[in-house]
């Protein structure tokens, strides 16, 4: 998981394309590095989180993609669903603000709550 709090680019990542975008790039630069998870159907996949602070807003934009161990192959991304068992599960209060499931905004005081809840999740 990375976490953006500061830096002359924060506006910019903190709409859900740019940061997108960054989360898959991080996927593709550390492959090597980060620990394949097995789903659940036995496939291995490169699950990464990323969110970025809005100041302005008073919130995180979460975005979570998962990556194939391979590159160039394709893997399904459920952190959909997994965004909404941590939000039930740790009573965050978030919002769902972009058609793709996979974002979400999170409130400041409620970002560790709702990633502790996800990291039970991908256990």
């Amino acid at each position: 998981m990375a976490v953006l709090t500061q830096g002359a680019h924060l506006a910019l990542f903190s709409q859900a394309g740019p940061l997108s975008r960054l989360a898959l790039w991080l996927v593709d630069a550390l492959r090597d590095k980060i620990k394949a998870v097995k789903g659940p159907r036995g496939k291995e996949s490169l699950p990464f989180v990323v969110a970025c602070l809005d100041e302005r807003a008073g919130s995180y934009l979460v975005v979570g993609v998962t990556g194939a161990v391979e590159f160039g192959d394709v893997r399904n991304n459920a952190f959909g669903l997994a965004f909404l068992q941590a939000k039930a599960d740790s009573n965050a209060r978030t919002r769902h603000g972009t058609f793709d499931t996979s974002v979400v905004e999170v409130n400041v005081d409620d970002l560790q709550l709702f990633t502790e809840a996800l990291a039970m999740h991908a256990q």
